[in-house]
């Protein structure tokens, strides 16, 4: 199974020094059609939210990750240049 780090689209507040992203399983439904720069819905406590796919990575550390619920747009709405100037301006 493949995992996407996404920025989710909405106010989080974070401890210093700790990325402002989430891990979230790829499914094989969509593993195809997820891209960096993908626009993506995903499970965020106890509601759903919207967020943008950032980076994708073949494994993951972290336990117990929730799946992509669905894809937005089947076009990325970021390019990777947007996405590291927005990782940039982060830090």
């Amino acid at each position: 199974m493949d995992y996407a780090e996404v920025a989710v689209l909405a106010p989080i507040t974070r401890a210093p020094n700790v990325a402002p992203t989430y891990t979230y399983a790829i499914p094989e439904t969509l593993a195809e059609h997820v891209a960096p720069g993908s626009l993506v819905t995903v499970p965020f406590r106890a509601r759903k939210l919207s967020g943008i796919v950032v980076a994708l990575a073949q494994t993951t550390r972290i336990p117990d990750i929730k799946p992509i619920e669905s894809l937005l747009d089947p076009q990325p709405a970021v390019d990777s240049t947007r996405i590291e100037l927005a990782r940039w301006m982060a830090h």
